[in-house]
Formats: structure tokens, sequence, C-alpha cells
């Protein structure tokens, strides 16, 4: 099969660790030529540290360890595994997928895992580490490529995060720095801080899930068509069409278990029993007692992914028992250990991938490039143009995300320059409006971004099935979901603003 110019590029990339490291190195050379104060008409002055230095050794050394701990999805593939590690060693996945193989038509698998990977955002990261591998065992369940599916599933959980159907943490995030930069200017916020951009976000889900199931039909399904794959051994037990009646059995009484944890979860929720009240040392405050500064805590929403681990972690050992997988602990222990034993590949990743983007954070290099753009666009002349304005902000910060990862660590930079800034260019340009069109441009490149935190760990998951698959063809497929994703998106938000439909609540 004839492959593009960029699978050819990406043939000669080296291992992802290798690529961390010597990019790690080109950070550090940038660092001393670059280094020193910069200072773009009004804005904020950037400094960018030297870090090719005595102190800037001393530095990376002394904080190697912490950064390789503090490497944000580390954690969160590692407890994920000892509930989903379970649960696909026991068969309870197969059965499950083979069981909703009988029952939902293949045809509606596409939009079904796009809409759950942006409803995933809900959750936070979570998507990441348990939608897609399960998106994965999903198509091949239903004699599709895998491959296919956790393409699907990174499109809907990534470029789609900047929508969902209900408020999520992102929302709370961004409305509060939005609401930092609305009150040191004096500008006024019409909307709820959680929910101003709510009804935008609304409809961007159905928006992204249909353009999404497009993308992967017309032009993903066919890249993998003619594309070979290899089914890894512990997937080999999922490939059975049909259930034995002791599966079907077993998968009835797992699946009650997890409905009996749903209820009980609900009843405690309602009860009252996850929400509580923290002091700003986070210490939990006494119920009746009224303190300054009290921060109102959802420990269900905040350790989300804590109770999805239990509610894999419940039905996966409740199948095991009764197709006697596991007979004893010892049969769980070994079960969650062989599924460490699978990720083990994600903790080398950790070192270098989470040294490698503390270290570009540190430098200033990211500011340096943020703050440029950002004078580039306040010195264009664009303030007749609301529109273009607009669409200039959006393909700036859409660049802009390919450096710098964090969606709030890029809004706190941004927020402070483009709401004053684009408000007093054009008062119709309100700070709600302004934050929607930050969303749509952090969240369509993403999935392009090879600085993007989880890119590693989507190509190891799919490296799994296909060895020759690399950062190249990556980028070369998510590239048409980036593309649709952001002018489709664009479209509606004009629709909003032109036709001055509420963007949120």
């Amino acid at each position: 099969m004839k492959k593009s110019f960029i699978e050819k590029i990406g043939e000669k990339i080296p291992d992802i660790n290798i690529l961390f490291l010597m990019l790690t190195i080109i950070v550090l050379i940038c660092s001393f030529l670059f280094q020193g104060t910069y200072k773009f008409g009004n804005l904020p002055e950037v400094v960018v540290n030297n870090y090719l230095s005595i102190n800037g050794f001393r530095k990376i050394i002394s904080e190697m360890t912490h950064n390789f701990i503090s490497f944000s999805p580390l954690a969160l593939v590692l407890i994920s595994v000892i509930g989903t590690g379970v649960a696909e060693k026991t068969g309870f996945f197969g059965a499950l997928i083979r069981k909703l193989g009988t029952n939902i038509s293949s045809k509606l698998l596409i939009p079904i895992i796009i809409f759950l990977g942006i409803m995933s955002s809900i959750a936070s990261d979570v998507g990441y580490i348990v939608l897609l591998p399960l998106a994965g065992i999903l198509f091949m369940g239903f004699g599709k490529n895998p491959i296919v599916g956790i393409i699907a599933a990174f499109a809907g959980v990534s470029a789609g995060f900047g929508a969902n159907l209900f408020p999520t943490p992102g929302d709370a995030l961004l409305g509060g720095i939005t609401l930092d930069a609305v009150m040191a200017n004096d500008i006024n916020l019409g909307f709820g801080v959680v929910t101003m951009n709510l009804i935008f976000m609304i409809a961007s889900t159905f928006l992204l899930a249909f353009v999404g199931w497009f993308v992967t039909a017309k032009f993903v399904e066919p890249f993998f068509k003619n594309r070979k794959f290899i089914v890894p051994d512990e997937f080999i037990e999922d490939q059975k069409v049909k259930n034995t009646k002791d599966e079907d059995k077993a998968l009835k009484a797992s699946l009650i278990a997890f409905i009996i944890y749903l209820v009980v979860l609900a009843i405690l929720y309602f009860m009252g029993v996850f929400t509580y009240q923290v002091d700003a040392n986070g210490q939990i405050i006494q119920a009746g007692m009224q303190v300054e500064g009290a921060k109102t805590v959802n420990l269900l929403l905040d350790q989300l992914m804590i109770f999805m681990v239990f509610g894999f972690l419940i039905p996966g050992i409740v199948y095991g028992v009764k197709v006697k997988k596991i007979t004893s602990s010892k049969d769980y222990i070994d079960m969650t250990v062989e599924g460490f034993k699978d990720n083990a590949y994600v903790i080398l990743i950790a070192f270098f991938a989470g040294n490698f983007i503390t270290i570009f954070n540190q430098t200033g290099l990211g500011q340096l490039i943020a703050t440029g753009g950002a004078q580039f666009l306040e010195s264009s002349g664009l303030n007749q143009y609301p529109i273009l304005l607009l669409c200039a902000f959006v393909f700036l910060t859409a660049f802009i995300n390919l450096f710098m990862g964090s969606a709030s660590a890029k809004w706190i930079l941004l927020a402070p320059i483009f709401i004053p800034l684009l408000y007093n260019a054009n008062h119709s340009l309100t700070p709600e409006i302004v934050q929607a069109a930050y969303r749509i441009a952090d969240s369509s490149t993403n999935i392009i971004s090879p600085l993007m935190t989880y890119m590693p760990i989507i190509i190891i998951l799919v490296q799994k099935f296909d060895k020759s698959f690399n950062i190249g063809t990556m980028i070369n497929v998510m590239s048409k979901y980036s593309i649709f994703f952001l002018i489709s998106w664009l479209i509606l938000f004009f629709v909003f603003y032109l036709l001055q439909i509420p963007f949120g609540i």
C-alpha cells in the first residue's frame, strides 16, 4: 500500500522515548539561544530561562524524579489497570462485547463511540485511559479493525474535549480564569461562570459526533481497510462469535452487581455523602460551620476515576468467579499483575515525556511563542472586522496549542490579553464568546500535536495491533478530523454569533 509523505517522515522518527530525549536537548539549546526578557507592546513580559547552564543542570537533576512521578497519565493508567486489568483478563469485556454484537447494529458503532468520547470529558482525562482501549476491543468484537475504533474514540475524547451535554470540570476551570480576567478589566459577565458556554457546547456535542462519524466512514475506515493488523494474545479470547450459556449467566450476574454498585452510589450521592466543604487549607469543615472562603467539594466528580475503577473491578471479579477463572485471591492478584505488565512501557515513557514537558514549560519558550503570536494578532489591524478577528484568534490559538498542551495554562496566559482586547475592539465580542472561540481552537488541534500529553499513550495502544504505526501515521490520519472539526465548529460558532443565540445560561 502506498504510504503518504507524512507516514514516510514518521517512519524516520525514532522511538518515542528517544524522540522526547532529542526534543529535550533541542529545548535546552533553544533556552540558551533565546534566553532573556522579552517585551511585546503592552503585553506582560516573558522571561526565557537558560537551562543549558550549571543551575539549569542542577534543577533538571533535582526535579527529575518529581517530573516522572507527576506525569499525569501515569497515575491514571496504573490506577485504571486495577479495574480494567481484571475485567479484561477474566474475559468480562469479551463476553460483554460479544453480547452487544448480537443486539447493536454495527452501523451505529462509530457514532456511539465518538459520542461517548465527547461525553467522557465530564470525567476529565479518564476517556483517554478507559474508552480508547475499550473502543478497540469493541470494534474487534464486531469484526472491524480495532485501530479504527481507537482512532474514532481518540477523535471524540480529544478533539471534542470542549463539548458536552453537561458542565464539566473544564468548564469550571476555564470559567474561573475568564472571571478573573473580566473582574480585572471591569467587564460585565452576563452568564454563570460554569455555564457561560453550556448551550453552545450542547449543540457542539451533536455536531462533532456527526462530523466525526462522517470523517471516520469517509476517510479513516478506507485508509485502514487494506492495512493488516495483529491480534495480541490477550485479545484472542475475545474473538469468539458467541458466548456460552455459562458465560451468559456470568455476564448477567456481573451486570446485576454493576447495577447494584450504581444504585449504592446514587443513594450515597443524594444523601450528600460525597459533598462537603473545605477551608482554604483543604481541611474539611464541620457541617453547620460558616468559614470564609469555603469551597464545596464533590467527591464523586473529583475522584471519578477511583469510582470507575470499582465500576470495572466489581463486575470483573463477579464474572471471573462465575466462570471459575478466579478461584482464590491469588488469581485476582495474578491478573492485576499481568495488567500492569501490559502497561510497563507507559512507565518508561512517563520518565522521558514527563521531564520533557516540565522542562519545556519552565524554560518559558512556550510562553514566548504564545505571547509573540498574541502581539502579532493585536497589531494586525483587524479591530474593525470582528469575524476576521475571531478567526485570527482561533487559528492563532490552534497553532499555539501545538506547543502548549494544557488548556488551562494557555487560557491563563491568553484570557487576560484577549478578553479585554477583543471586547474593546468590538463590544459584541463578549467574554463567553471569546472563551467559546478559545475552546474550539484548543480542542481541534489536540489530536495532531506531537506534544499532546497522551499522544505517546495512544500510539503505544495502537502499536499493539500494528507495529508499523507511528506518529507520522497518527498525524496523517487525525489531521482529517482536525480540519473537519475546526471548520464545522467555526460554522456553528458564527451561526450562534450572527444570529445572537445565547452561548450559555
